[in-house]
């Protein structure tokens, strides 16, 4: 199992909506970093091609709630 690490937080937002498991964010870096769980490397490589390759698609609430979720992560609130 070979973890995934991103600083890209609408990309990580976009991971635990679908399904990818957070394991933590390292805030002592700059920009901070999401680790992400690479127990299912085959989906983690399938959802990070279709999100390079501007064909990401899902619901736009669940993004929109994740993504301010890790914001506030990120500035610790």
């Amino acid at each position: 199992m070979t973890d995934f690490i991103t600083s890209d937080t609408p990309l990580a937002a976009w991971l635990i909506i679908n399904g990818i498991q957070l394991h933590g964010v390292n805030n002592s870096v700059m920009p901070s970093e999401f680790a992400f769980s690479g127990s299912d490397q085959e989906k983690l490589d399938d959802l990070i091609f279709q999100w390079d390759g501007g064909n990401a698609i899902g619901n736009c609430t669940s993004f929109y709630k994740t993504y301010r979720s890790l914001v506030h992560k990120l500035k610790g609130s």
